[in-house]
């Protein structure tokens, strides 16, 4: 297995913070952090200016697995998700990790629209159109999104013949799953992984995301590392933390730690 880091883990903190974010301190943070590989998340600080973005990448000697894309099915994000993607073939990098019908401030899932009529179409219709451009094409499970509970993934994922998997065991986990049991049923899939663990209120209920190891869910992260193993996986482990208790560089270098003490 391969480790890469995403440069998320800065952004909800800069934002808390009222930071400007700049990509050359994100990566310079990755680097003294122990990182040799990033992914984007398609932030105005990586995409307003793609040449220095390219520069920025082989100065640091980071890869880039891939990007985090947004798609509703809507005629109109068409062109622009084509431009995200040419993007990222400049960048030399690998796959596109693809989010469905995101809306953050809706009470319920929202329904894909457009050409497109549900979550594996639009899923199927993404990866084909990037692999013309030689990128491979994952969908992430998300609170919020049509990829959210357990029983969404079992509707959605045996469906899936050009789509691969991006696996959040964050996101699973809080979404009343477990990805222990997920890696094994969906090892054939399973192409790329967020991880990162959880933390639940007295009560049951999601607090948030933390650190690998620091969580108190019944799945412990060295188990999830485990099941990737028994089933063979040898893809990338990005480490994403959506949010920090302390500092980005902080959580990183966590993260990173508790990798290596397990082996990576």
């Amino acid at each position: 297995m391969r480790v890469a880091c995403h440069d998320y883990n800065w952004i909800p903190y800069a934002h808390r913070q009222g930071e400007t974010l700049d990509l050359e301190h994100v990566l310079a943070e990755m680097v003294e952090a122990g990182y040799d590989a990033v992914e984007f998340s398609r932030h105005p600080m990586e995409m307003d200016d793609p040449e220095r973005t390219r520069k920025l990448l082989a100065h640091f000697g980071l890869k880039l697995v891939g990007m985090s894309m947004t798609f509703k099915g809507n005629p109109g994000e068409l062109e622009t998700l084509t431009e995200k993607m040419r993007v990222l073939v400049s960048w030399e990098g690998e796959r596109v990790v693809l989010f469905d019908g995101i809306d953050w401030d809706a009470p319920t899932v929202v329904e894909a629209a457009g050409p497109y009529h549900g979550t594996v179409e639009l899923a199927e219709g993404v990866a084909e159109f990037a692999a013309s451009l030689g990128l491979d094409t994952v969908i992430h499970n998300h609170l919020g999104t049509n990829l959210e509970t357990p029983e969404q993934m079992d509707t959605v994922l045996p469906q899936l013949q050009h789509c691969g998997l991006c696996l959040d065991t964050g996101h699973l986990i809080a979404a009343g799953g477990n990805p222990v049991v997920f890696t094994h049923r969906y090892a054939g899939v399973l192409r790329h992984v967020h991880f990162k663990d959880c933390r639940f209120n007295p009560d049951g209920s999601f607090d948030d995301f933390v650190e690998l190891g620091t969580g108190n869910s019944p799945c412990r992260m060295e188990d999830v590392l485990g099941a990737f193993r028994e089933v063979g996986y040898e893809g990338w482990l990005c480490l994403e933390q959506d949010r920090t208790g302390t500092t980005p560089i902080e959580s990183a270098r966590a993260n990173r730690e508790f990798l290596r003490r397990n082996g990576l």
